[in-house]
């Protein structure tokens, strides 16, 4: 077989493999989230995962969780993953920004970890209402508790 350059295709093929423990880790964490929205659903509210909203300022922000009511936006709810205490804080640094910026929305912050103190006193100053230790907690209480009977 003759080659020459005129024929020349080069092609790259990949090969991936996806780590079962990796994967596995990735469902156990989107969980709660799934289980929170599900829950809230079942109260009567529309819920969409991973929304977009625009804040006062024309800036875009992303909420783990959007609750509507009649098709308006009533709350965000927002999950703080990290346990280090500097990335709590700059985790809700962001939220205490989403939240002046939100206008009539009510803005709720989801920690799996326990959060750090200063993190704590940060929401209670701006009076952001959180709940963590998610992972110890019935999912279906947070969400009765934060939207049972119309919010917070």
């Amino acid at each position: 077989m003759d080659y020459d350059y005129n024929t020349l295709e080069l092609k790259t093929f990949y090969r991936y493999s996806v780590n079962q423990d990796v994967l596995q880790k990735a469902v156990e964490h989107n969980k709660p989230v799934r289980l929170m929205s599900e829950t809230i659903r079942s109260l009567g509210y529309e819920v969409e995962r991973g929304a977009s909203l625009t804040g006062s300022s024309h800036v875009t922000y992303r909420a783990d969780l959007l609750v509507k009511q009649n098709g308006k936006p009533k709350s965000a709810v927002f999950f703080i993953k990290a346990d280090k205490k500097d990335e709590q804080i700059n985790a809700v640094t962001k939220v205490i920004i989403m939240k002046l910026d939100l206008n009539d929305v009510d803005v709720f912050v989801l920690s799996y970890p326990e959060l750090h103190e200063e993190a704590k006193k940060i929401l209670n100053l701006f009076n952001i209402f959180y709940v963590d230790s998610l992972h110890s907690k019935d999912l279906q209480s947070v969400a009765a508790l934060l939207f049972g009977r119309g919010g917070v």
